[in-house]
């Protein structure tokens, strides 16, 4: 069964597979020789060209046309055009994901996941090693103290474990209430 074909930019599309929209214009119909560019900048650009469906514009985006795309939040604007006349159809904004397919050890990796591999590291390191700072000649060198690199490493993994939950707010708790219901039991009500 082939995918649906959406109709509204999506907040992401991933570098090296291929997207398609069906876009719609109320004031620009392509039954008037309106002609729709699909334009998108970022890190890189790409520009494409919509052909008509019936009364809409199919975009695709190619998995070819969108293999070289850079990661990163991009613009997206559609420009409309008929006998020299141009304009602005649709705005929007999409971020375009890392091509798996061509992914480097750990280039897909969060900033936080990086950091806390290197707060891990430095941790360990630091544990035998207790000088924080020494001077030599003119020359000082400070470390970052222990304390701040656990309150680091501490951040950078509550980081990693929101990502993991999006649209949740904090860790989830398990309650169990025993006992005997409170004596004022109108709590809230006025």
């Amino acid at each position: 069964m082939a995918p649906t074909v959406p109709t509204e930019w999506p907040a992401a599309i991933t570098a090296g597979l291929t997207t398609k929209l069906l876009r719609s214009f109320s004031d620009y119909p392509p039954s008037e020789g309106w002609t729709l560019t699909v334009y998108l900048a970022g890190t890189s650009t790409l520009t494409v060209a919509a052909t008509v469906s019936g009364t809409a514009y199919s975009v695709v985006l190619s998995s070819t046309a969108t293999a070289p795309l850079l990661p990163g939040i991009y613009s997206v604007q559609e420009l409309m055009a008929k006998g020299g006349e141009t304009y602005l159809a649709g705005e929007a904004r999409v971020e375009v994901e890392p091509n798996i397919t061509t992914a480097t050890a750990g280039s897909m990796q969060s900033w936080y996941e990086k950091t806390l591999a290197v707060l891990q590291a430095s941790i360990s390191g630091s544990v035998t090693a207790d000088i924080q700072a020494y001077t030599i000649g003119t020359r000082t060198v400070s470390k970052i103290p222990l304390k701040e690199k656990m309150a680091l490493m501490s951040w950078c993994e509550s980081k990693i474990a929101a990502s993991k939950r999006p649209g949740s707010f904090g860790a989830e708790v398990q309650v169990q209430f025993t006992g005997t219901t409170p004596p004022n039991t109108s709590w809230g009500r006025s």
